[in-house]
């Protein structure tokens, strides 16, 4: 049995496929969690760094590690 794959080596491709769900799903799940300014992040590097430029535009990380 052969499963298809879905991959992405296009950044453009994937915003277009992926961009608007990512960023309903991450604005909820920050009204939901509703962070405090000066808190720290960690991006484990998954996606095309969208959420991450959401959490430095609503959250005031408190900047990044050395």
């Amino acid at each position: 049995m052969t499963t298809s794959q879905i991959r992405f080596n296009d950044g453009t491709a994937y915003e277009r496929y992926m961009g608007k769900w990512s960023q309903l799903a991450g604005k909820v799940f920050l009204d939901w969690i509703a962070p405090e300014p000066g808190q720290r992040w960690l991006d484990v590097g998954c996606g095309n760094g969208a959420f991450t430029e959401m959490l430095f535009e609503r959250c005031e990380p408190l900047g990044a590690w050395p």
